[in-house]
């Protein structure tokens, strides 16, 4: 697959993870439908990074340190967002009805779903941030030439800071 549809797959899949995360934006049911179709999007994902996966997994003892670490992370990763996935299905208030099931009326899926999904958040920032050489390469090879010009060396500079000197304004 080209770097640019693997980079179009990617984002849209961690902008999918940014508005499935707060259901505030779409309401309840439009969040679990969201969720399921993030799911499909994460499997398209590991399908598409499959050769990686089977690689990193086969040689797990003898890869290099960083390797290693994104091997971790992203089996954290996906352990994350299974157990969002399935506490989210016990607390359904839509979905869950068309199986003919009742949702859960235990409260510890709940909190199961909203830490876990909080976690899973954190660890796909991490993923970004160690896979930040390839989206920085795969942005210059797909964007036009006027925006490659003012390209961020590390995602912290996409955080638009705003530091003054409070000093004078104290005396």
């Amino acid at each position: 697959m080209s770097a640019k549809k693997n980079l179009v797959i990617d984002l849209i899949a961690f902008v999918s993870l940014l508005v499935v995360l707060d259901p505030r934006l779409t309401g309840i049911a439009v969040h679990e439908w969201l969720s399921i179709a993030f799911a499909a999007l994460l499997v398209l994902h590991l399908l598409i990074h499959w050769t990686w996966l089977a690689s990193a997994t086969r040689r797990f003892l003898k890869a290099m340190p960083l390797t290693r670490w994104k091997f971790v992370l992203n089996s954290l990763i996906f352990a994350g967002f299974t157990i969002a996935m399935m506490s989210g299905f016990m607390v359904s208030e839509s979905i869950i009805e068309l199986f003919g099931m009742r949702r859960s009326a235990n409260f510890s899926w709940r909190e199961v779903h909203e830490i876990s999904s909080n976690l899973t958040l954190l660890l796909t920032g991490i993923h970004v941030a160690l896979n930040w050489g390839w989206l920085k390469k795969a942005f210059r090879n797909v964007l036009p030439a006027q925006f490659k010009r003012h390209q961020a060396t590390s995602p912290a500079q996409l955080v638009p800071v705003s530091v003054s000197d409070n000093r004078e304004s104290e005396r």
